[in-house]
């Protein structure tokens, strides 16, 4: 095979990869927005711009592009938990902690439009909802060890439960933020950090 042969064929993988990232986050977008039942192959493709033809080259159902993007949360998550969960972060003070943990959801919350859809929607498929009760023991198994990090003194079980009410009070207010404008969700974010100070100060302040 000659160079130009293989520049080309390079070039055609490049560019077949740049089609599914385009797919991959506009089902993102549309799951968000139809939920999983609601959400169709020529829905997205007609947000990615391409033809349904163009999709299928890629992805033969709406099920092999849910796995496909559910992978890519998967991998995109645990980045984002080896970044926030750093032992840099989490010796830190708490008022930094929690701006840092805060933020850090919120940004990949507001990123990732499809996440808790796909992994947390009442609709979602059985082998999603699994997928998703296996991160969100992830995420639980984290806080407690931050806890546990910040006061070896805590006993592991109560550091579950302290992981588990930040979680229940983190997902109780992003419904409210989503609803209201820019301004209003600042002060919502204000508001859910201060209730989190509250609660976490006299354990690991």
């Amino acid at each position: 095979m000659t160079d130009n042969e293989n520049r080309r064929g390079a070039r055609r993988q490049q560019r077949g990869l740049q089609r599914q990232a385009a797919i991959l986050e506009a089902a993102g977008m549309v799951f968000a927005e139809a939920g999983y039942v609601g959400t169709t192959t020529n829905a997205i493709a007609d947000r990615a711009g391409i033809s349904p033809g163009s999709l299928y080259q890629f992805f033969p159902n709406k099920e092999a592009i849910a796995d496909a993007l559910a992978k890519q949360y998967t991998h995109e998550l645990q980045q984002f938990w080896d970044s926030t969960f750093s032992a840099d972060n989490i010796h830190m003070s708490l008022d930094v902690l929690i701006n840092i943990l805060v933020d850090s959801m919120i940004t990949f919350d507001e990123n990732k439009p499809g996440f808790s859809v796909l992994f947390f929607g009442d609709d979602t498929s059985a082998d999603l909802a699994a997928m998703g009760h296996q991160l969100h023991e992830g995420i639980i198994g984290r806080f407690a060890d931050l806890i546990s990090a910040r006061n070896p003194n805590i006993p592991p079980e109560k550091c579950e439960l302290m992981a588990n009410v930040i979680i229940r009070l983190y997902k109780a207010f992003v419904p409210v933020m989503v609803e209201h404008h820019s301004q209003q969700n600042t002060q919502m974010i204000g508001e859910m950090k201060a209730v989190l100070r509250g609660y976490l100060a006299p354990h690991i302040g």
